[in-house]
């Protein structure tokens, strides 16, 4: 397909948001809604009404028969924060750090950033943010990413990037996600675009320097916003990008040994070799985790996305059976404690209709739109009829599809490359060629139009013909003049040595 790298969840503010949870909240601005400890119930359904002036009652009342407790303040100061009252939300804080245990005090910050999200992020939530570094700068590495990224969100999509600008320079350089590699990087990434904005072009190749996934790297070296950084980068990442690789490599074997068991690790240390073309490595990383029934039903999110980075590896191999096996394992799980399921079952019919599995895929999607409505997003969906629509046209090639097209071009702004991959399975390449031309004019969809067109990763066995109907889309001329001024393909020795 033209999708380039779009079903994963490693991305933090523009991730591709296949679950309705807190991830699909940075994609789509919606508010996620985050269980915490002792996150008092009263205050926080008061807080979500609306109800400030009742709150500041309750507070003082409470302060007043001695049972206030530090939650009590944070939610006093937030509440003094969305009547725009900054000196008494100041004061609140003030008296909630005092109160808190040390050991605590970064879930004061935690509960700040989740009362100021609970009933809308925007500005509350940069305000937040800006008394958190001012106040407590040595708490911004203890925050949760994935929360961050929902309270950025909405400056994330605001075409003047100023607001995000200011906050996300300083919350890199206070260490914010020092723990969470992956997550890390795309904080890492998003202050290199607000220094290159900025005119600061030594700033962000420092920032840069942080940054190891050839994932991450290779976005930078095909999109022409960074221009100015290429030269030095080449230079660091090496033939082949193979500096790099080894490095990534290696951070994450050493951070795997420490915690085998750990989900998020193994992914780390799975796609690191994947993406470096180290397959058979990547299998071995892969094949023992999360193998039996008890396993796959209790993985957390970030376990589910090893196992998943284990089926790309197995479908590079070529296996193309073992590698719909593996993610077929993640079905035993109970999709309403894992939403983020929803999006691995969509892959996986991804898959199949990728290699032409007809049969296979329409029964992933049946029963994946069984809850999809509830547990996926307006992207899920897009590519829900993209995936249909391909099963219909692949099951009968003369089969009119106009009906089915119909609503991937009404909900096109959800997610446009779904509508380019739905027009490649139509038939229509000069009508996906236009879909990609204009997702190349639009900053909002450049960088996935960048990557749909970049040289695949290529299996041992021979490509399905959608495959190579989608790689000779991304080789027209047309479609390759409407990249020319904002992206380049891929120089091919950057590329890894073997696996693609």
């Amino acid at each position: 397909m033209i999708h380039g790298r779009r079903l994963s969840f490693w991305t933090l503010p523009v991730i591709l948001a296949l679950s309705g949870g807190g991830a699909a909240a940075a994609q789509t601005g919606q508010v996620p809604v985050v269980p915490v400890l002792h996150r008092p119930a009263t205050l926080d359904q008061t807080l979500a009404a609306g109800q400030y002036d009742d709150i500041h009652s309750l507070v003082r009342a409470r302060h007043a028969d001695g049972t206030a407790t530090w939650h009590d303040d944070v939610f006093d100061g937030v509440a003094w924060l969305r009547q725009d009252r900054d000196a008494e939300a100041e004061a609140a804080f003030r008296r909630a750090e005092t109160a808190a245990d040390a050991p605590t005090k970064a879930r004061v910050v935690f509960l700040e950033l989740l009362a100021s999200l609970t009933g809308g992020a925007g500005p509350v939530s940069e305000r937040v943010l800006n008394h958190v570094i001012e106040r407590q700068p040595g708490a911004i590495a203890e925050l949760p990413p994935r929360l961050v990224a929902a309270a950025l969100a909405p400056a994330v999509k605001e075409p003047d990037k100023a607001r995000l600008d200011a906050m996300i320079v300083p919350l890199v350089r206070l260490g914010l996600g020092r723990d969470d590699p992956p997550s890390r990087e795309e904080l890492v990434m998003l202050a290199v675009d607000a220094r290159l904005r900025a005119g600061a072009s030594a700033d962000a190749a420092a920032l840069l320097a942080e940054v190891y996934d050839r994932d991450r790297l290779e976005a930078v070296l095909t999109d022409r916003r960074f221009t100015a950084l290429w030269p030095a980068l080449e230079r660091r990442v090496g033939p082949h990008m193979d500096l790099t690789d080894t490095a990534a490599i290696e951070i994450a074997t050493r951070r795997e040994a420490v915690a085998p068991d750990d989900g998020r690790l193994r992914r780390a240390l799975i796609h690191a070799d994947r993406v470096a073309g180290r397959l058979a490595e990547g299998d071995r990383a892969g094949a023992d985790y999360a193998v039996t029934v008890s396993a796959l039903a209790s993985l957390d999110e970030e376990g589910s996305w090893a196992v998943e980075e284990h089926a790309l590896v197995l479908e590079a191999l070529g296996r193309i059976q073992a590698a719909d096996a593996r993610l077929a394992g993640l079905e035993v799980a109970d999709v309403t404690t894992h939403p983020w399921l929803v999006g691995q079952a969509i892959n996986r019919a991804d898959r199949q209709v990728t290699h032409g599995r007809w049969d296979a895929a329409e029964a992933t999607l049946a029963r994946t739109e069984l809850v999809a409505g509830s547990y996926g997003s307006p992207y899920a969906a897009q590519v829900v009829r993209e995936l249909k629509l391909c099963v219909a046209r692949g099951r009968n090639p003369q089969a009119d599809v106009s009906v089915l097209l119909e609503p991937l071009r009404a909900h096109r702004a959800d997610n446009p490359s779904a509508l380019a991959a739905a027009l490649v399975c139509a038939g229509d390449e000069d009508g996906a060629a236009a879909v990609l031309i204009a997702m190349f004019a639009d900053p909002a969809s450049r960088a996935a139009a960048i990557a749909a067109v970049q040289p695949p990763y290529r299996p041992t066995t021979d490509p399905s013909a959608l495959q190579l109907r989608a790689e000779a889309l991304a080789r027209r001329p047309d479609v390759l003049a409407a990249l020319e001024p904002v992206g380049r393909i891929l120089p091919a020795d950057l590329r890894p040595a073997v696996g693609r």
